[in-house]
């Protein structure tokens, strides 16, 4: 039984270590939308302080 458990805790470990890779992926892609909201939210103000009329934006959703 010990033998058992002994070779199920290196694939117990890959396991944990995959599902955190895909959990940082898609932190990261989260950041990535944010990120861009911010600069296109830059890039109206910029266009509105400038006088120049804003540029219809396609929607990602």
């Amino acid at each position: 039984m010990i033998r058992k458990m002994k070779s199920a805790g290196p694939a117990i470990a890959a396991l944990v270590v995959l599902a955190g890779c895909h959990t940082i992926a898609g932190i990261g892609k989260d950041l990535q939308a944010g990120g861009d909201a911010i600069s296109q939210a830059s890039r109206d103000v910029r266009s509105e302080l400038a006088g120049d009329t804003p540029v219809a934006r396609a929607s990602n959703d």
